[in-house]
């Protein structure tokens, strides 16, 4: 479970498209909130194999609904599988030296990244 204090927008798990889902819960900003979850539910799943998991949102200005659940059901090893796989492909990219680093396109993203200097999307500030 994943306290929220704020706001958030967990998108439920798509089962007739899984491998669509993590390539979205990996590439796409607005799954962020479902990357969370699901981070936290494969940790907790690698050293608990034998217990049945599922990862939720308990908004905490909302306690009376309950907790908001990723899927209907327990998370499947197999998806577990396909999250890991998604990681792996992003981590070889990010280590590929022949793919070059690109900034984001929506600029809004970087208003609170304290990483902007770096990119030098916030010209401003010099490393």
């Amino acid at each position: 479970i994943d306290y929220k204090t704020g706001s958030y927008d967990l998108k439920k798990f798509d089962d007739k498209n899984p491998g669509e889902y993590f390539e979205k819960l990996i590439s796409n900003p607005d799954y962020k909130d479902n990357f969370q979850a699901f981070f936290y539910g494969y940790f907790y799943s690698k050293d608990n194999k034998d217990k049945k998991i599922n990862v939720g949102i308990y908004p905490v200005k909302k306690m009376q609904s309950g907790i908001d659940n990723l899927k209907a059901d327990y998370i499947e090893k197999e998806e577990y599988e396909l999250f890991e796989n998604s990681m792996k492909k992003l981590f070889m990219e990010i280590y590929d030296t022949k793919i070059s680093f690109k900034q984001v396109e929506d600029e809004k993203r970087c208003v609170y990244c304290p990483y902007s200097g770096l990119c030098y999307r916030d010209l401003n500030n010099t490393i």
